[in-house]
């Protein structure tokens, strides 16, 4: 199989335009594009792919049914080998993701588009040759004529910026800030604020290379943040304390102007008794960064999962929740970002869920209700072998539930499509996959948006 160096970044914005960057320098990287309708009727999906000077690297096109999903393959595709951007469009309102694999690695991770460019985005979470892992920030000039855009970077605790940097991107193109490049920056971990003249769209890739082996490689990626995705009460619906090797740290920043505390509240999903938990950073000042890291927090219980809530006082925060685990042979890591609690509405998206020899995903659901919750899940079918299919789901109030498709018995072995969920209550949706043979875990974020 033909390899392509690529990520892949989705941007959706309010005239249904998606832009997409496919670029990494840490390994040979194939990308995949999915896309779900959010509409009752019929469309197109148009992928216009750009390079890094701003000129045609080819396009994409593909009719998508009603409620329908379709899969970009970039490998499978006409598309050269190499790295781009992309903006993708469509005559109907859909939802998309980007699933990255290195299967020679043993490393992928999975993220969601945005509907918000902003001039300003912030990435709650780098790293420089910190616990053997390195950062690089993908940041893609979201508007038609090009702009320069400004980047700092803070270790975790600091106000100030320790390194800085600058760079002109062309209209619908892309730079990469690789922190290998910033040793003023030191070994460390913590946060990096862009700023443009037009809006601005990114995502964060880490890997962690030890170099003892592809067997102790791990990756993870998130979607940077704006403004809408920030708020004083997050959701985080899936969390680790050494629950089968796994632990998670909630990355936050002070995205204000004034100082803030900053609680967490965690809550048990596998029956473990004496919760919630709480966890609290006070004082966390503008712009400055800081890690609940779940194996320090004392008085919470080992061999635990849930969900967690956190707010703040004074301030709104940004948070990427990154998980962990390093037993011996098999290295895995994912991220996702924290959804503001406002964003929650009775319709999610999810353009990629898998019930597959190989990939199999767990459906994690939150109710933020008062009252139990009927949640209807339409299984939508982009592989021609397998049908679509339906079901519906009861949870508690203020509770979770976790699909896991292989064992649920509502979708054909082989499944591979999208999944869009209703609801009478306001929920979220995380989607976790993983390929255990591969050692590689992946986690998304689902598409809150308003019901048809």
């Amino acid at each position: 199989m033909l390899k392509h160096k690529r990520l892949g970044f989705i941007l959706l914005v309010a005239t249904m335009m998606f832009l997409v960057t496919l670029t990494s320098a840490f390994a040979a990287t194939n990308t995949g594009i999915d896309v779900v309708n959010l509409e009752n009727a019929p469309g197109t999906v148009v992928v216009e792919f750009y390079q890094a000077d701003g000129t045609s690297g080819g396009t994409l096109s593909s009719p998508i049914s009603a409620l329908g999903s379709l899969n970009f393959y970039i490998p499978n595709t006409s598309i050269a080998s190499g790295q781009y951007s992309a903006r993708i469009s469509s005559d109907v309102r859909v939802a998309a993701t980007v699933g990255l694999t290195d299967s020679s690695q043993e490393i992928g991770d999975d993220y969601l588009g945005t509907d918000s460019p902003a001039n300003v985005i912030s990435f709650p979470l780098v790293y420089r040759n910190f616990g053997s892992w390195n950062s690089q920030l993908v940041v893609q000039n979201a508007s038609d004529t090009s702009q320069t855009v400004n980047i700092e970077f803070f270790k975790n605790g600091s106000t100030s910026a320790d390194a800085s940097d600058s760079a002109t991107i062309p209209a619908f193109s892309y730079v990469i800030f690789d922190m290998a490049n910033y040793g003023g920056f030191g070994n460390d971990y913590g946060v990096a604020v862009a700023t443009g003249t037009a809006p601005l769209a990114g995502v964060a890739l880490a890997e962690r290379d030890p170099g003892t082996g592809v067997q102790n490689k791990a990756q993870l990626t998130y979607r940077a943040f704006t403004a809408s995705q920030e708020g004083q009460s997050l959701v985080a619906p899936l969390y680790y304390k050494n629950f089968n090797g796994f632990a998670t740290g909630l990355n936050v920043v002070n995205r204000g102007n004034v100082a803030t505390n900053v609680t967490v509240e965690f809550r048990s999903s596998n029956g473990v008794s004496g919760g919630p938990w709480t966890a609290t950073r006070n004082n966390l000042q503008p712009g400055e960064g800081y890690t609940f890291y779940t194996p320090s927090i004392a008085g919470l219980p080992d061999n635990l999962f849930g969900s967690a809530t956190i707010t703040s006082s004074a301030a709104n925060i940004a948070l990427v929740a990154s998980h962990s685990r390093f037993a011996s042979g098999s290295q895995q890591a994912f991220a996702y970002e924290a959804v503001s609690s406002a964003a929650a509405s009775g319709c999610v998206a999810a353009p990629v869920v898998q019930n597959r020899t190989t990939w199999k995903s767990g459906l994690n659901i939150l109710n933020l209700g008062s009252s139990s919750a009927s949640v209807t899940i339409n299984y939508s079918s982009s592989n021609p072998s397998t049908p679509d299919a339906s079901q519906t789901v009861s949870i508690p109030a203020n509770d979770g539930l976790t699909v896991y498709m292989p064992t649920d018995g509502t979708t054909a072995s082989g499944f591979y499509g999208g999944a869009t969920f209703e609801s009478a209550s306001n929920i979220v949706v995380l989607v976790s996959t993983a390929n255990s043979a591969a050692g590689i875990a992946r986690n998304f974020m689902g598409v809150n948006y308003t019901c048809p």
